[in-house]
């Protein structure tokens, strides 16, 4: 029997009769149990008491059920806790992955804010450099008074003083220039040596841009510079007439092969807007693609005028044109035109080719019509992939690139691209490119030999442009004792333009051969395959003796006008690929390797004969460093490009990604090859005779070190300056080349944040320039600048510099000068960092009457001082002075870009901004709708710009009362953000038009946003 605790007092319970009194029979329930005691004690049907009852034994089976019932349980519990266990260890796994990302961002977003602040101090650098492309003006305002013959206009002949009725005239002209803004007008000068002077700074710049050339003075008397003779050719630093005449060749060809049918997806695609990718123009060789590109950008020149077109014609891929890093500097250079004060071009390749989509950012806002590059022939680059890298990120909103290329070797990650793909021609398109070949010719084709022709033409090779040109050309003006049929008989015998350019070859040699000159024609074209950009005809006549003008001539016209060769920039090289594989297979393949292997041994002696000082030209150093290298002589290469003429012509012409290569391929690298170059100049110093003086040495000291410098390497670039310094100092230590040293070595140690010792050789450079030159010289203006530079480095004051540099520039170049206004903004930048507005606000105004006077209304230099001043009135609280300034600032991006540009939107938000804080929230709305539309038309729906844009709007609507709207507008952004979350959070692309990044500020705030670009 169980326990009394357990007996449970039911009123249904059975009930028994003792004596009369009704009792009710106990009944005996199982109590129940805890769960801990359940487990503890086990199941009842193990552990069962002596003297149970019969009605406790039959309870086996409730306590089973029950049993079985608290395992569930407990079970689901178990569960339960495991579940909740894996979801906190996968919520910290979530919670350290997103706080790994988030420390790799905040990682990233420092390197990028260090690499900002080193771009803003570059850009600093680089603006105070101005002053010193008139650095050479005293020592050459003789030589230009002699060759202008500027006098004393009182001393002018008097019949030269009836002139002044023309003035207004002259002045209606000049106002004329000015609005055009396609021409700077020099005037506001007191007399004529000062407007002179001011000519011959605009010219040296413009000299030194689009040629590359320094107008230095000589640093020593009895130094005479030698002068390059280019054996005949024309040259230029950045190659620009190569790809002028290839330009022009191809735009002035007779035949357009029906290439207007592409015009229209090629104007679409600039005319399209937001930010796009490259083109690609694929084809098969010789299908027609440099033709439709020249044509185009012509057209494209003649309709669109604000539109800065660049284009690049890559050569063989043996040419210097086939080098990226020499492309890229050629285009930069023609892009710092366009900038009112460019840095100095730098021959770092790794900085050339990082910048370069910076240029073409900066530049394509700031002209009307953008830029468009197209590059020719992009597949033919050396490592095209690996250094146009740029071409995979977001092209910048103005900014369109076309590049042609062969399909079979156009990477795979170019394939995505956008595609214009000329397929091969009809047999219509083959019958009218026939018909109007025959009327260039003015011969006339008889239908059956167009039915023979056309009936050829079946196959992608045969109905190719290229193909067509050469066929009849061999008809026309082929062997003269053949007929035509025949003629066209044997052309017809070739699938492809390789062999017809074969057969071609083929038969002008056996024309113009005889017994005395057998061979001649096969070495010519050996020794042209062999070069690597061609050769002059007069060095063809000094390599081969033999060969006379008699013979040579008439060859040398039916080779170009049979389009085998051609000449670029004076030198004879192959019109097409297609006749270098020609030769190649007939000239150079096979039996003739050994022939070849002579022909460049030749080319070798030939050059090396000029490899000493006073004889390397440009033509040395082109070609001799590549034919040593062809030859895998690694020993002969060391030694040619250790010599130090050669050094100083590729570096002077920018190309140092060549010279690094070189060095590279014999196996040494930069440290290795300063050493080498500084134990050269060592070994010149003991043999100073001759045209080896001891000036001419500093100077190369000093050039090995800009070299090293330029390249990062700042260890090794010390010794070769200041060795440099140490002969000049021998030499006069009051010479201005001591001044000229110790610049270089003060920037050299300032680029190492080595500033005190760098502000000490400031400091002794700036005394011995004024001394030399006196206070206002332009050198003096350069090392002022510089330290001006140094001390903001440093956080030190500059005011004082920047006042003696104003005035410096007053004294030279008068009150209304360009530079002046220059000065003027540097120093009101400088007040207003500082929170000095009062001081800083004449400053702007004077500095906005000067380029407002000198520019047209709508220049950017007077765009961006509108923007400068008119954010200095905000900040001061004088709305009514700033208010029409925001809004000139809108009609002047109007003007420059068009209506629907992001420019303009981001004006109108500033000038919206302006309304809110001065409560004028329905004047705001207007400008805040327009904006938005232009952002979603320009940049896309879910552009950050927009959802900036919204969230101004969102404010606005709160401010108005307007809450439903508000909503939306808010709900709508924020789906942006997240969507930009989603995609990796990235930052603002290069899409946007402007520079600055804007944030977006509380919700609350009636100034959410404003789009101020610093």
């Amino acid at each position: 029997m169980g326990t009394g605790s357990s007996f449970m007092q039911e009123e249904d319970g059975d009930l028994i009769s003792d004596n009369g009194v009704i009792k009710r029979i106990p009944i005996e329930v199982k109590p129940r149990r805890t769960l801990r005691g359940s487990i503890r004690n086990g199941p009842s049907f193990i552990r069962r008491n002596k003297g149970s009852s019969l009605r406790s034994a039959l309870s086996v089976d409730l306590e089973n059920t029950e049993v079985e019932k608290i395992r569930k349980e407990f079970e689901m519990y178990k569960i339960s806790n495991q579940n909740e266990t894996s979801e906190l260890q996968k919520k910290q796994q979530k919670l350290e992955s997103e706080n790994r990302r988030l420390r790799a961002e905040l990682q990233a977003l420092q390197k990028t804010c260090a690499k900002l602040r080193y771009e803003r101090d570059m850009a600093l650098d680089a603006e105070y450099q101005a002053l010193q492309r008139a650095a050479t003006f005293e020592n050459e305002r003789d030589k230009v008074q002699r060759q202008f013959k500027v006098r004393d206009p009182n001393k002018l002949n008097p019949s030269y003083r009836g002139c002044k009725s023309r003035q207004g005239e002259a002045q209606q002209l000049k106002n004329m220039v000015k609005e055009s803004g396609k021409a700077k007008v020099i005037d506001n000068y007191e007399n004529p040596l000062r407007g002179t002077k001011q000519a011959y700074v605009e010219l040296e710049r413009i000299v030194k841009l689009e040629l590359g050339i320094e107008l230095t003075e000589s640093k020593d008397e009895g130094y005479n510079e030698d002068i390059d003779s280019c054996s005949g050719t024309y040259w230029d630093s950045h190659n620009d007439y190569e790809h002028l005449e290839a330009f022009s060749r191809a735009s002035f060809a007779t035949c357009d092969l029906g290439s207007e049918k592409h015009y229209g997806q090629l104007n679409d695609y600039v005319s399209a807007a937001g930010p796009l990718p490259p083109l690609l123009i694929s084809g098969s060789p010789g299908s027609g693609k440099s033709l439709l590109l020249a044509k185009w950008i012509s057209t494209l020149n003649n309709k669109h005028a604000s539109t800065l077109v660049l284009y690049h014609f890559v050569g063989g891929q043996q040419t210097i044109s086939a080098d990226p890093v020499h492309m890229t500097r050629r285009l930069t250079a023609q892009l710092m035109q366009h900038v009112t004060t460019p840095p100095p071009l730098t021959c770092d390749p790794s900085r050339l080719l990082e910048e370069f989509p910076k240029w073409l950012e900066k530049v394509s806002a700031r002209l009307p019509g953008g830029v468009v590059l197209a590059i020719d022939a992009i597949d033919n680059l050396q490592n095209a992939e690996t250094n146009l890298k740029w071409l995979l990120d977001p092209l910048a909103v103005d900014t369109r690139v076309v590049v042609s290329v062969d399909m079979d070797n156009c990477p795979s990650a170019w394939r995505s691209w956008p595609t214009i793909h000329l397929e091969p021609f009809s047999s219509k398109q083959v019958k009218e490119l026939l018909l109007a070949l025959s009327g260039v010719f003015n011969f006339k084709l008889s239908s059956e030999h167009e039915s023979r022709i056309l009936a050829h033409c079946r196959t992608p090779s045969t109905r190719n442009p290229l193909y067509l040109n050469v066929l009849m050309d061999e008809m026309v003006k082929g062997c003269s004792s053949k007929t035509v049929k025949e003629r066209l008989d044997a052309c017809l015998k070739y699938p492809d333009v390789v062999e017809l350019y074969r057969h071609v070859m083929e038969s002008l040699e056996i024309q113009r051969e005889d017994a005395t000159r057998k061979g001649m024609f096969k070495k010519v074209m050996q020794f042209i395959y062999a070069s690597r950009n061609g050769l002059s005809e007069c060095e063809i006549m000094k390599i081969l003796p033999d060969l006379t003008w008699s013979f040579w001539s008439p060859i040398n016209f039916t080779l170009q006008d049979r389009h085998i060769l051609t000449c670029k920039s004076g030198l004879l090289t192959f019109e097409h690929e297609q006749a270098r594989e020609a030769v190649q297979l007939s000239y150079c393949s096979g039996i003739f390797q050994k022939e070849l292997l002579f022909a460049r041994k030749k080319l070798i002696d030939f050059y090396s004969m000029s490899l000493q000082p006073g004889l390397i030209t440009w033509r040395v150093v082109d070609e001799l460093p590549w034919l040593i290298q062809s030859t895998s002589n690694k020993e002969e290469l060391t030694k040619c490009i250790s010599n130090l003429c050669v050094f100083r012509k590729l570096y002077t012409r920018g190309r140092c990604a060549e010279l690094i290569r070189y060095w590279q391929y014999v196996g040494a690298d930069k440290t290795t090859m300063a050493t080498a170059y500084l134990n050269t100049i060592k070994k010149c110093e003991e043999m100073i005779g001759g045209l080896i003086t001891l000036p001419r040495i500093a100077e190369i000291y000093e050039t090995l070190g800009r070299f090293l410098k330029d390249l990062g390497l700042l260890k090794e670039a010390i010794a070769p300056l200041q060795k440099a310094l140490e002969i000049y100092e021998s030499l006069d230590p009051d010479h201005p080349s001591v001044a000229g040293a110790l610049y270089q070595l003060a920037g050299l140690h300032a680029q190492w944040n080595k500033f005190v010792t760098a502000e000490a050789l400031y400091k002794q450079s700036l005394e011995i320039s004024e001394n030399a030159y006196g206070c206002d010289h332009q050198n003096v203006a350069k090392i002022l600048d510089a330290m001006v530079v140094l001390y903001q480095k440093q956080e030190k004051t500059a005011e004082a510099y920047f006042k003696k540099a104003l005035d410096m520039r007053v004294s030279v170049s008068g009150c209304d000068h360009t530079d002046v206004a220059q000065s003027l903004n540097n120093l009101a930048a400088l007040y207003n960092d500082r929170k000095e507005y009062s001081k800083a606000e004449p400053l702007y105004e004077r500095a906005l009457e000067i380029r407002q006077k000198s520019y047209p209304v709508d220049h950017p230099s007077v765009a961006s001082t509108i923007k400068h001043l008119a954010v200095l009135y905000k900040k001061q609280g004088k709305f009514g002075k700033a208010e029409p300034l925001y809004r000139q600032a809108v009609g002047i991006r109007e003007k420059s870009f068009g209506v629907a540009h992001p420019s303009v939107a981001t004006a109108l938000v500033n000038l919206a901004v302006l309304y809110c804080e001065q409560n004028k929230q329905d004047e705001a709305l207007p400008l805040y709708e327009r904006a938005l539309h232009i952002y979603e038309d320009t940049l896309g729906a879910n552009h950050v710009r927009v959802a900036e844009t919204l969230r101004n709007l969102a404010v606005l609507r709160y401010e108005q009362s307007d809450f439903e709207t508000a909503a939306k507008l808010y709900k709508r952004s924020t789906e942006i953000k997240e969507m930009e979350q989603a995609f990796g959070n990235k930052a603002p692309s290069r899409k946007s038009s402007i520079g600055g990044v804007s944030t977006v500020r509380n919700l609350l705030s009636p100034h959410l946003y404003y789009a101020e670009q610093q």
